[in-house]
């Protein structure tokens, strides 16, 4: 459901207030103009989706009643037309592809008499903004409530009284495109409620929302506003009304008894409103200036009660007031109430017909703000929309005589009007420029601006890579350029290295001929020298073969020597048993040769393994060092002392021949553990 409303320039809202019957009016949000068929302007269409046109096309010039009013279109768009053939109301809603200018011909007819007019629809198509073409994230246009487009302004003043005190009190200017007093975090308005300090409080908007119960405390309240609107808070359910929104200057109330002469109550704040219209969820009362009560005193004259406010309105809210005065302070007698003080006088209230006083340079201020930054985000409908709306307000304004009563007034309200006039110039400049489809900035729609900073910083991180690439191509193709004569005398150059590199190089490879053809020569006679060598090599190979087979029997009586002084050596010990003496002599024998001999077994194992010549030289050069080095007089000598005729005698005595007796012995040793089992080979060599 709509507001019910009550409109300052409205008879028959003033009626309605009059009789106290409120009654639902719906409004449109955009004020549409009225025109006679044939000064009906060509409307320009911005189909961006926030606005809409429409106007009321006039009859009066036929003179006549049960006018038929009728239109049609050479190319329809493809958004909605409303057109109310009763009223003449004519509305278009553009569609987003709506991109053919059309013309509307409208007529009116009375009997023979028919007048007609063609109105051209300029469509202004709604160009990207750079955030679709580089997919940044969009910049909504603040909310018309948030703090950006609210100036607040403070003034303080010492030893006021204010509450039937004396103190320091402040006055506070507010102005704002919407200013919402709401109990929500972070809302500046609201911490004005309940306070007992505040002597004025200017409120400037163009929509002053009150969705509390304000308290300020004998606060002398000036709202300028557009719309005066009271929003009650409903339970959780939506039923009942939890809160009821009003403004409430009643001063505090006396809290001590006295003794003495009871103070008076004092006086309600007064409320001054300059308003276009005032909407509320239901009608009830919503401004309370009542009196203060008046102090109470024991034994002894209580105070009286206090005035209420007055109230002063542009718009007729006189039936949605309280203005109750406030009643007497008690006499007490003790416990007993004896008398009262007297009640306070009724607050007036002040009808204001000024039309066009609530449009105050602040609210226009605040609405440009706006508007501008609505313009700078693409919004140009909704910014056109509102630019002409407050141009028409202002022409209005000059139009009227509240305008030169305004000018021949004090300096305040003569800067008031020049302030509205720069505010239309201004507001008429960005239609204009909206109007030739114009950017905020004066540029022309397709033109490439430069791009915001994080447009600038998406479209860096997209194309750095690209860049690089570029930037280092046209750093090697500049340096190719600026290096070329460089680069053929570099090239002559190379040329003639190379070609004497190629005349060293057939020298050398001439060169390398020659020694070829020697060294080929060197190797052919090298080769018969091998095969001579080769030859004489299987020679001495036959001959040392041939000595090698007639040293045999050399070599098996050495190996049988050999044998025997190992033997001889091994039963050395034993035989001393059974012939003292002999023992040590056969020692000292083996002791002498055996070295020697075992050189000789080596020689002619490694003749039999390997080399049959190596092996007779090695033992030619063993037995040349054996009886040079004395060891073969020892062995002599050794033989010499040997006492044979006791060897034979222990053998007779024995009863054994010689070879047998000496086996005996051996057998004897083996017994002894003297021997090993080599013995018996040695026996048998």
């Amino acid at each position: 459901m709509g507001y019910p409303i009550t409109v300052g320039d409205n008879n028959n809202a003033g009626k309605q207030i009059a009789f106290n019957k409120l009654l639902p009016i719906n409004v449109d949000s955009q004020p549409m103009g009225r025109f006679q068929i044939g000064a009906i302007p060509d409307q320009t269409v911005w189909h961006n989706g926030d606005v809409s046109v429409g106007f009321y096309v006039l009859t009066d010039t036929l003179r006549a009643e049960n006018v038929q009013l009728s239109y049609t279109i050479d190319f329809p768009p493809q958004g909605r037309i409303i057109f109310n053939e009763q009223s003449g109301r004519f509305r278009y809603l553009p569609n987003t592809f709506d991109v053919r200018d059309f013309t509307v011909t409208f007529t009116a007819q009375a009997g023979n008499r028919v007048i007609s007019q063609n109105v051209k629809f300029i469509l202004m198509p709604a160009t990207p903004p750079e955030v679709a073409a580089f997919g940044v994230e969009v910049i909504k246009t603040p909310t018309s409530s948030t703090n950006d487009y609210m100036i607040i302004k403070e003034t303080r003043r010492n030893n006021v009284m204010l509450n039937d005190s004396a103190k320091t009190v402040s006055v506070y200017s507010v102005s704002g495109k919407d200013l919402i007093f709401e109990n929500t975090p972070n809302n500046k308005l609201y911490l004005y409620n309940n306070r007992a300090d505040i002597d004025s409080l200017y409120l400037f908007a163009e929509r002053v929302i009150i969705r509390e119960a304000m308290w300020f405390k004998q606060t002398k309240v000036i709202i300028y506003a557009k719309e005066l609107i009271f929003e009650d808070t409903f339970n959780a359910q939506g039923t009942t009304v939890a809160v009821t929104a009003s403004i409430n200057t009643t001063p505090e109330a006396w809290l001590p008894i006295t003794g003495g002469l009871g103070k008076p109550g004092a006086i309600g704040g007064n409320i001054t409103l300059y308003i276009k219209e005032f909407k509320q969820t239901t009608p009830t009362v919503r401004f309370i200036l009542n009196g203060g009560k008046g102090q109470d005193a024991n034994n002894n004259t209580p105070g009286n009660g206090g005035n209420s406010g007055r109230l002063s309105s542009t718009v007729d809210v006189n039936a949605f007031s309280d203005r109750t005065p406030g009643v007497g302070g008690m006499k007490y007698s003790g416990n007993e109430v004896v008398g009262s003080g007297a009640t306070g006088s009724a607050g007036s209230y002040v009808s204001n017909s000024k039309r066009f006083a609530w449009l105050h340079p602040n609210i226009t201020s605040a609405v440009l703000k706006h508007a501008k930054d609505s313009y700078m985000n693409a919004n140009n409908g909704f910014t056109n929309t509102i630019c002409n709306e407050y141009t028409r307000y202002i022409a209005a304004y000059r139009a009227s005589s509240e305008w030169n009563q305004l000018l021949a007034d004090d300096f305040e309200k003569i800067t008031a009007g020049v302030e509205l006039e720069s505010a239309e110039t201004e507001m008429q400049s960005l239609m204009y420029r909206i109007g030739q489809n114009l950017d905020y900035f004066g540029n022309p729609i397709g033109w490439v601006p430069m791009l915001s900073f994080e447009v600038n910083k998406a479209a860096f991180e997209q194309e750095i890579e690209k860049a690089i690439r570029v930037m280092y191509l046209s750093y090697w193709l500049k340096n190719i350029t600026g290096t070329e004569a460089a680069r053929n005398v570099a090239t002559q150059e190379a040329i003639a290295m190379a070609e004497q590199a190629l005349t060293d190089n057939q020298t050398a490879i001439n060169g390398f001929f020659d020694i070829i053809l020697r060294t080929q020569i060197d190797s052919e006679i090298l080769q018969r020298e091998i095969e001579d060598l080769t030859l004489r090599v299987e020679y001495k190979k036959a001959e040392l073969e041939e000595q090698a087979k007639n040293e045999v029997k050399r070599r098996n009586r050495i190996k049988q020597a050999a044998g025997v002084l190992t033997a001889v050596a091994q039963i050395a010990p034993a035989l001393n048993t059974v012939l003292p003496g002999a023992g040590s002599i056969v020692s000292r024998i083996a002791d002498s040769g055996a070295g020697y001999l075992n050189s000789y077994i080596n020689m002619f194992n490694y003749a039999d393994s390997v080399d049959y010549a190596g092996a007779v030289t090695g033992l030619f050069d063993t037995t040349t060092d054996f009886f040079q080095s004395g060891k073969f007089e020892t062995i002599s000598e050794a033989i010499r002392d040997l006492d044979v005729s006791s060897i034979k005698n222990a053998a007779n005595k024995a009863g054994l021949s010689m070879n047998a007796f000496v086996i005996t012995i051996v057998r004897q040793a083996a017994k002894s553990n003297h021997l090993n089992a080599n013995l018996g080979r040695n026996r048998d060599n």
